[in-house]
């Protein structure tokens, strides 16, 4: 979020939050967003999702049901004297974070070349395949999956607009929105 803002950010304490699959991050944003408007000091929460094998945007856009969402939990909260509201944005990786995580280091990982295979019904790349060049193994342990993926995360901000243009729906979309933020309330 840093690359995108332009500023350092400073996380919130407290444990991490990760749903376990795509039901289980439906079911739980409601209470987060509950819980960082009225328990927290909190400014913003960041969203990011894996597509899998569903469109990036339009019916059955895991985008776009996530946004709806998230758009309902915020419109049910009350103003909190003395706070702004919570400032929410939505990713959609697609097929999977691993893919954003290889910007610069494989050229035909893109939202195009998926969305054509989703079209043709001819996976581009499988999921397998991008988790074994991220981390070695099709199957990281959490400490891996976490310790790799800082390391190409710090990579890949200093390549932001090659993400912006090679998936620019899914993460096109985030960064519109964390953008967003630094514009005056």
């Amino acid at each position: 979020m840093e690359a995108l803002l332009g500023r350092p950010v400073e996380p919130l304490a407290g444990p991490k939050l990760q749903a376990r699959g795509w039901p289980s991050l439906l079911q739980s944003v409601p209470t987060i967003v509950r819980h960082l408007h009225y328990q927290t000091d909190a400014d913003a929460l960041v969203v990011v999702a894996d597509s899998n094998h569903t469109a990036l945007e339009g019916d059955g856009s895991r985008l776009v049901a996530l946004a709806e969402r998230l758009k309902d939990a915020r419109e049910r909260l009350s103003p909190v004297p003395e706070r702004a509201p919570l400032r929410i944005a939505v990713g959609l990786a697609v097929p999977c974070l691993e893919a954003w995580l290889l910007i610069g280091r494989e050229k035909r990982v893109n939202e195009p070349t998926w969305e054509n295979g989703l079209k043709t019904k001819k996976d581009p790349f499988r999921k397998s395949w991008l988790k074994q060049k991220v981390y070695g193994t099709e199957r990281p342990n959490l400490d891996l999956s976490r310790e790799r993926a800082a390391e190409e995360a710090t990579r890949v901000a200093g390549e932001i607009g090659r993400l912006e243009k090679h998936f620019p729906v899914g993460f096109g979309h985030l960064a519109r929105e964390v953008r967003s933020w630094a514009e005056p309330r």
